[in-house]
């Protein structure tokens, strides 16, 4: 229910406002709420942190839930400061464009200041997970089953809801952010203080709580057979080889002495044993068992974390539609600079599984016509900084001229040059140009809109963004084409001295046939890169030589320009030169690639 003041404040005695927090954020260029009329039925819950005839100096009452609980708007008188503010911002738009900012003025300023309640409603959430450790460790809380492990989150969840201590340091780490909480949209805010470790200990049930199992390997026996004989105990001969003779005097074969013509000869591992002790238990014929590492219990920890979710809420129905749309599309950075807020407590702020941070919320509004000349401009004034919404396009109107110049560059007509210089007078149309020709039209248009907030609609700046590439495409294109030529002959150069002259000298060094494609495509690369670079370069000191008057002021710093479709070309010529630079080595001296070879033995 929104309160107005009284018509006649000597009919009735003056009401008690409603008192505000202590606000680190409010100036001094804030305005106090004008005293609101109380009428029968409605509670105006006090603020702690400042006295009055009729407020309790302890707040006792019950902080509604939710913001559709709150349904008390006040209205205040707004600050001449915030009229001056926008003014300021009005001629700051206009300076640079044409017309003198001082003969801008308000013509009407029609506003207020909203003052409401908002929350931040905090959601705690439960996350469990577990994992399986080996052995008993110690310091998480010890329980004896799953099921008390769920009965214990029950507890600590219960005991968070109903501790006035764990609830205020909650509410603490949210006041303590940058933001304080304000205006947070499904954010999920960590609470470390609240996680919690709990462990059960649990038998192990691969080794039957005893640490220790039969080896796999031997299955429990100690001993394996002997890998060298395969378990026949016997190994060939390693002097004749398993042939029982060895080559004599003069050739003649005899009986191998040292198996005496057998062909094989004792194991040397296991002694004619045929076994040896286990590899893997050392003949122990147990091993440790792996789950529980020896310790016969193994530990499940489960790791509980409760945290919170933060939503941010407010009587949006009944606030002006052109408050609520502007809070709506605002991010949580914007609303700290335009809005006033101020955290407030009003007593017992939670219920089950929600905690209720309630803020004091000033925004300032108002309806403005500006005056410049002849041309009137209204305007919708918001927040703190005195923003400016809704204005209509007009410094279209007011760079009319530049406006007209900068078409004329576009469609090539007269000197172009000449025409850019004309519409670089305007401050907005010089950004624009230069945006257009360091930055494709996206990144373009983002600049130029956040350069000039007011003034300008998306869709004009867009169009003008479009007449200014257009105008310098076409200023540049003679120094594009030359530089295509002047890249594509530098290139072929490259080439010619890379095939004839060192191509051979490096192919020995290196001794990797392999990787002698890879030399090839790299000075390709090499050589397409600088043609490409050099279209930029040469449209780049053509758009530098024409923009020098636009540029006047600004820190010089040389920048490529856009290489546009005769960049294509470039390339197209640096293949051309590439191919005709190895084909030329098939009719001369010159080592000729194997790659080039190939094709040609394919196309022959």
């Amino acid at each position: 229910m929104t309160q107005d003041p009284p018509n006649d404040p000597q009919d009735k005695p003056p009401a008690t406002p409603p008192p505000t927090a202590p606000d680190q954020n409010q100036t001094a260029e804030t305005p106090p709420l004008i005293t609101p009329e109380i009428l029968p039925g409605q509670v105006i819950l006090p603020i702690p942190g400042e006295k009055t005839e009729n407020a309790p100096e302890e707040t006792t009452d019950q902080t509604p839930k939710s913001a559709s609980e709150h349904g008390i708007i006040y209205h205040a008188e707004i600050d001449p400061l915030f009229q001056d503010k926008a003014l300021e911002n009005f001629r700051a738009s206009l300076h640079g464009n044409g017309v003198d900012p001082k003969d801008a003025e308000v013509k009407s300023f029609e506003g207020e200041i909203l003052e409401f309640i908002a929350v931040t409603v905090l959601r705690l959430k439960t996350k469990t997970a577990h994992r399986r450790q080996a052995g008993k460790i110690s310091g998480p809380q010890v329980l004896d089953s799953e099921a008390a492990v769920k009965q214990a989150v029950e507890k600590e969840f219960s005991k968070i809801t109903h501790s006035q201590d764990l609830i205020k340091r909650i509410k603490d780490v949210i006041i303590q952010r940058p933001d304080k909480g304000f205006g947070l949209k499904d954010r999920f805010i960590k609470l470390p203080f609240l996680h919690r470790d709990f462990v059960v200990y649990e038998p192990c049930k691969t080794c039957h709580s005893k640490g220790k199992m039969p080896c796999n390997r031997c299955a429990g026996r100690g001993r394996e057979n002997c890998p060298r004989c395969r378990a026949s105990g016997t190994e060939v001969c390693p002097t004749c080889g398993g042939r029982q003779y060895i080559s004599g005097p003069n050739g003649q074969k005899q009986h191998c002495i040292r198996c005496n013509g057998q062909g094989r000869m004792p194991c040397s591992v296991c002694n004619q044993r045929r076994q040896v002790p286990c590899t893997a238990c050392k003949g122990a014929a147990i091993i440790t068992c792996k789950q529980c590492n020896g310790h016969a219990w193994n530990s499940v920890v489960y790791m509980v974390e409760i945290d919170a979710f933060a939503n941010f809420e407010y009587e949006k129905e009944k606030l002006p539609d052109k408050i609520v749309a502007q809070i709506e599309i605002m991010d949580e950075k914007q609303r700290e600079q335009h809005i006033q807020f101020t955290p407030v407590i009003m007593g017992r702020e939670h219920e089950r599984d929600n905690i209720v941070i309630p803020y004091q919320i000033r925004v300032p509004h108002a309806n403005v016509v500006f005056k410049i000349k002849n041309l009137e401009v209204p305007a919708f004034m918001f927040g703190l900084q005195a923003m400016l919404l809704g204005t209509p396009s007009y410094l279209e109107k007011i760079m009319a001229p530049g406006i007209k110049s900068l078409q004329k560059a576009g469609k090539g007509q007269g000197d172009i040059a000449e025409e850019l210089k004309k519409a670089g007078r305007y401050k907005t149309l010089r950004h624009i140009i230069l945006a257009a020709s360091r930055q494709g039209h996206g990144r373009a248009l983002l600049t130029v809109l956040k350069n000039n907030p007011v003034g300008l609609s998306e869709d004009s700046a867009q169009k003008l963004i479009l007449l200014a590439d257009r105008a310098l495409r076409l200023i540049t294109k003679k120094p594009r084409i030359y530089g295509t030529i002047s890249g594509t002959l530098g290139a072929g150069g490259l080439y010619a001295a890379y095939f004839y002259a060192l191509r051979a000298p490096l192919l020995t060094a290196v001794k990797m046939p392999v990787i002698n494609p890879l030399f090839d495509g790299l000075i390709f690369i090499i050589g397409a890169a600088l043609a490409v670079m050099s279209v930029k370069y040469f449209a780049a000191h053509a758009m530098h030589k024409a923009l020098d008057a636009l540029t006047r002021g600004e820190k010089k710093k040389q920048r490529l320009a856009k290489a546009a479709r005769q960049g294509n070309w470039a390339v197209g010529g640096a293949v051309l030169a590439f191919m005709t630079a190895a084909i030329s080595t098939l009719f001369t001296t010159a080592p000729s690639p194997d790659w080039l070879l190939k094709i040609a033995h394919i196309l022959m």
